[in-house]
């Protein structure tokens, strides 16, 4: 029989190591069950750079309200992004088997002619895009090819217009990361509508600790990782590694970070992120994918709900009765009871349940397409 080759389309080329790692997850769990895999190198016009900057601007209310402030905003923000450009594409390449560049939605259509299957998944692929707006790309509406989702995600909550409705009708099966999720597109009348973990989770935990090989010289620190502005997490941070005498370490992306208190860690490699996390004493982030890694890594954590995206979070949380470890409102939170014990026995005794379930029906389900 043929080798079946799957092209993925997913967020991979977001400036945060959770997108490249999510898409490495992918590519190796196809590879676990025998296929042959490539992410599609395409990315929405909007989050290209330097396009990105003034797609940004643009949703700003703060910062595009007159002309010296737009001119503040795009400088300080060139570098910053031409920083993290360079740095991720040059992950990119080393970690992610990528097709050929795609400029654009029309050329796309050429893949057709190279694959038997196209994959949407994984990461937020089906919530509003950097401009606020769905993107066809990801609902996979440019293939006349067999189509699939993996762990997918809506991210926050989302009405689909019947246009995207009906794309999704094509798949032959969803596989979804958000559980709320897969009730609302059952409703829908769509089917074989599935829940499932994030790529970062089906596959074995060993092959992240081989992969958090970077060496640290930190000791005793507080990983603290923000996707989101919060003052008030901010400040607590400081005060608890003062309080706990931690080191504070911080991971961002954004340049103004060295200022703040505590050792920043900008635009670092994928595997220097998750030795950070492997090597802390605990971790504080509102980060979805920080969160996983503290589990597979079996740490000490807490996570702060960043809002409307917090569902993804809050599931996994759930699912494995680690419900204690997030929090909505810092504010009325003792992040003290980060050093309370969890019970990673009965966590992964699930975990593994959940990733063999989960794999037998991917697996089952890809040979009868």
């Amino acid at each position: 029989m043929e080798q079946k080759t799957i092209y993925i389309a997913t967020r991979h080329a977001i400036f945060n190591q959770g997108s490249i790692l999510q898409a490495l997850a992918t590519q190796v769990f196809f590879k676990k069950l025998g296929f042959d895999s490539k992410i599609i190198d395409y990315v929405p016009s909007e989050e290209r750079f330097p396009k990105i900057i003034l797609t940004e601007l643009k949703n700003n209310e703060k910062w595009n309200s007159n002309i010296v402030k737009r001119i503040i905003f795009v400088n300080i923000k060139f570098f910053t992004k031409l920083i993290s450009f360079y740095k991720f594409n040059i992950y990119r390449k080393k970690y992610l088997i990528l097709s050929k560049k795609i400029k654009s939605v029309e050329n796309l259509k050429l893949l057709d002619n190279e694959t038997t299957i196209m994959c949407s998944g994984s990461d937020q692929v089906w919530g509003p895009i950097i401009n606020g707006k769905l993107c066809s790309f990801y609902f996979l509406n440019f293939s006349n090819h067999k189509k699939i989702s993996f762990s997918s995600s809506f991210g926050r909550k989302v009405e689909l217009p019947n246009e995207y409705l009906d794309y999704l009708r094509d798949f032959e099966f969803i596989s979804l990361r958000d559980g709320q999720f897969v009730n609302y597109l059952d409703d829908l009348g769509l089917k074989n509508v599935f829940y499932v973990l994030d790529p970062t989770m089906m596959i074995d935990e060993n092959y992240w600790y081989k992969f958090a090989s970077k060496k640290i010289d930190e000791k005793h620190y507080l990983l603290y990782y923000r996707l989101h502005h919060n003052d008030t997490l901010e400040q607590e941070a400081v005060k608890f590694a003062k309080e706990h005498k931690l080191k504070l370490i911080r991971i961002s992306n954004s340049i103004d970070h060295v200022f703040l208190s505590g050792k920043t860690f900008s635009n670092i490699d994928p595997a220097m992120f998750l030795s950070l996390i492997k090597n802390a004493d605990c971790v504080l982030s509102d980060s979805f994918h920080c969160t996983v890694f503290s589990i597979l890594f079996r740490k000490k954590f807490i996570t702060i709900c960043p809002g409307e995206t917090s569902p993804r979070i809050t599931d996994l949380l759930n699912r494995y009765n680690l419900n204690s470890r997030y929090a909505i409102n810092i504010g009325d939170f003792c992040l003290n009871s980060i050093f309370d014990d969890i019970d990673y026995v009965r966590v992964f005794s699930k975990v593994h349940e959940d990733r063999e379930l989960f794999s037998e029906k991917l697996m089952f389900l890809l040979k009868n397409i």
